[in-house]
């Protein structure tokens, strides 16, 4: 679960500097982007449901910022990608 959190930081990284930046390969629009936020839904969402013990302190913020990826996701694909 710590390297699927990980790796959903690292993909909202890679997505910001993606938008803000003038790179070539990720554009706003491309397909990597929509990957990205995918990702960025999808990964907490299955640690969460990796994580074992019923009082873990990780579930709530992993959950909030799924639903966080989730609304950003919907709102990105609709405004830009279309």
């Amino acid at each position: 679960p710590t390297l699927l959190i990980a790796a959903t930081l690292l993909m909202a990284l890679i997505a910001k500097l993606s938008i803000s930046g003038n790179d070539p390969i990720l554009r706003p629009r491309e397909f990597g982007t929509f990957v990205l936020n995918v990702g960025m839904f999808i990964l907490p969402l299955i640690a969460v449901g990796m994580i074992r013990a019923k009082k873990s302190r990780a579930t709530a913020p992993a959950i909030l910022g799924a639903l966080i990826a989730g609304v950003y996701f919907a709102a990105f694909w609709f405004v830009e990608q279309q």
